[in-house]
């Protein structure tokens, strides 16, 4: 894949943002939606998280977490061929982790509307298997887009935590790993039986926050943020944006391919890929890593050439 530098984009004019809380996307009347997280008021006592659709001015809330010990994260969201509006999102529990306030059991839940973003029914819950994987662990990050046969796709971070933090082959002290996983559905959201392994990267590394899309020619690919390269202290600050692709459906998979690299205290972070007019782009935030914490976030596309 070839890519060239493209102009810097709006956020409020591009598929993403650059907040992993806020999602801008395109409804088929070529008009600009938003699902976000907004956090209500003060308080300890509940988390006071919500999570709103926004269109045309007009606000909707599709869950609401302010009266219970729960957490809501990282909310995206497609509209299908039939016009339904599907919302994805993380969901944990807080009340088996007060001390740290860490979420547990973390999963995906899905939500559809059928009038234009005025009602929301959730559809169905996707969870990890909980002999395989303990309680602080489980999935997020997901990012849900329809196909070209009308099936839906949803791809998430599988996070499983580590009982022992160092990893002999890397040397990297991690206490958790991450695996990127595919899922589809093929009766609009109601059950996602297929459910694939995409990527397991090295032992501690960073390898999430996926976004999917399909060409006109039924090509997958799949974009994410990536920490694996060696660096002095593990695994270091910058992150990388990489791309993989899957040419029978997303049953098999070539080897990542380096799209931006991350370097100089710079991490490139939340790719989405974007096709429209046969034209393909990646846009992602480029953002300062200072001490833990990512300081002037900025959206930037490049066009990529498959």
């Amino acid at each position: 894949m070839n890519l060239k530098k493209d102009e810097t984009l709006n956020p409020l004019e591009t598929l993403h943002s650059a907040s992993a809380q806020r999602f801008v996307f395109t409804l088929h009347n070529r008009k600009k939606a938003v699902v976000k997280l907004v956090k209500k008021g003060k308080g300890t006592d509940v988390n006071r998280e919500v999570i709103v659709f926004v269109r045309d001015k007009q606000e909707t809330v599709v869950f609401d977490a302010t009266q219970v010990k729960e957490t809501v994260l990282y909310p995206r969201a497609c509209q299908g061929s039939n016009g339904t509006i599907f919302v994805v999102f993380a969901h944990g529990d807080l009340t088996k982790n007060e001390q740290h306030d860490i979420p547990t059991n973390m999963a995906i839940l899905v939500f559809e509307s059928l009038d234009e973003g005025q009602t929301w029914q959730q559809i169905t819950r996707l969870a990890s298997d909980p002999a395989e994987f303990p309680t602080w662990s489980g999935l997020w990050q997901p990012f849900i887009t329809e196909l070209n046969d009308g099936s839906l796709a949803l791809v998430a971070t599988e996070q499983k935590h580590r009982e022992q933090p160092q990893c002999q082959d890397t040397g990297f002290r991690a206490h958790r790993d991450d695996t990127l996983v595919l899922f589809k559905s093929f009766d609009k959201g109601r059950s996602w039986p297929s459910k694939r392994r995409v990527y397991v990267g090295p032992c501690g590394t960073d390898n999430n926050e996926g976004s999917l899309v399909e060409t006109k020619e039924g090509t997958l690919l799949l974009a994410f943020h990536s920490k694996e390269r060696p660096r002095p202290r593990g695994r270091g600050k910058e992150g990388d944006v990489k791309v993989m692709r899957s040419d029978d459906g997303g049953e098999t998979w070539q080897e990542p391919t380096l799209l931006v690299e991350g370097k100089d205290g710079i991490d490139k972070r939340l790719p989405t890929l974007i096709l429209e007019n046969s034209e393909l782009k990646v846009a992602y935030v480029s953002t300062e890593v200072k001490k833990g914490r990512f300081q002037n976030p900025e959206v930037q596309s490049r066009a990529i050439k498959i």
